[in-house]
């Protein structure tokens, strides 16, 4: 080989440096922008759960229709490897903020809806009715006076029905049909008992702040459980907790699948009460599912409930 021929060969090696040169370039400052837009995505994901929210029920289906929204299993390195093969970061922000702004005008709406299962909006309301109306309305917004107490209480064993203990209490009203009830299971052979009835906003109070104390002082965990002084239905006379022998006499979701549990959900409406919060209806009550706890609104009231189809905390508020 000459050495024109060599000469004339060097720009070519040259310009093939340059091109590798610029090649890994672009592929480290790919790599690094990836790393930063995932590092941001992390970062946004575990602020946003830190507020409350649950990232892995935001509506993705529109920007990864791959995406399982009924899952708890997302991760958010998943979420952002699917960020890198879709959509961009921006999407992502527009869904947290959209999601934000739904429930925080949810937490002002005059429903009663909070942002999230168990919690209380800034604004509490006096009922719209008075304590003694069957259809009152009393929840998470609509508060009952701290004064109210039913005239007409007398012991619930008046019924027929049998109690785990002494001094329970409820409205006279409601003693007829309860007595039918309980006749009517007993001679089906099941066993159903009251476990707790009437509650004094002072003696919820108290049980507030038991069940704040069991959950180590974390009131939002409480309040998924049991009601602000106030807010119960026990304050007005009408609600009970029943069990059974079949779990002896206990208080606990299983009740819903005793023969009392199975029973009183098919039929306790025909003698005026209502189970107060359903399982699946967790964010419209803002309480966890209570098979055992029952609202007595009459035998008419109630048929006119059965007929609309809904769960009684969204038939109220229609009355309300």
């Amino acid at each position: 080989m000459t050495k024109k021929q060599k000469t004339n060969q060097l720009p070519r090696k040259t310009t093939k440096v340059k091109i590798r040169s610029i090649l890994v370039v672009f592929l480290a400052s790919a790599i690094i922008y990836l790393l930063i837009i995932a590092t941001g995505v992390l970062i946004v994901l575990s602020d946003y759960n830190k507020l409350g929210y649950n990232y892995s029920k935001i509506d993705t289906s529109a920007i990864f229709p791959d995406t399982d929204n009924n899952s708890d299993t997302t991760s958010p390195s998943d979420i952002a490897e699917k960020v890198f093969k879709s959509e961009t970061l921006e999407n992502i922000l527009k869904e947290i903020d959209d999601k934000r702004q739904t429930d925080e005008s949810s937490s002002g709406s005059s429903t009663g809806n909070t942002t999230s299962t168990g919690g209380y909006p800034s604004t509490i309301l006096s009922c719209t009715r008075s304590g003694n109306d069957l259809l009152v309305l009393v929840n998470k917004q609509y508060k009952l006076p701290s004064s109210y107490a039913p005239s007409d209480l007398v012991p619930i064993s008046n019924s027929g029905i049998r109690t785990t203990k002494s001094g329970l209490y409820v409205r006279n009203i409601m003693i007829s049909d309860l007595k039918n009830m309980a006749d009517t299971m007993k001679s089906a052979g099941i066993d159903v008992a009251a476990l707790s009835a009437y509650r004094s906003y002072s003696t919820q109070q108290a049980t507030y702040d038991y069940w704040v104390a069991y959950n180590g002082g974390d009131t939002a965990a409480a309040d998924t459980i049991s009601a602000r002084p106030g807010h119960s239905q026990h304050q007005l006379g009408t609600a009970v907790d029943f069990t059974s022998n079949e779990i002896s006499d206990q208080l606990g979701q299983q009740f819903g699948n005793t023969s009392a549990g199975q029973w009183l959900a098919q039929h306790s409406w025909k003698y005026g009460f209502v189970l107060s919060f359903p399982s699946g209806w967790e964010q419209e009550t803002g309480f966890s599912y209570e098979p055992w706890h029952y609202r007595y609104i009459g035998k008419d009231n109630a048929s006119e409930w059965h007929a609309s189809g809904m769960i009684l905390e969204l038939w109220l508020r229609t009355k309300n």
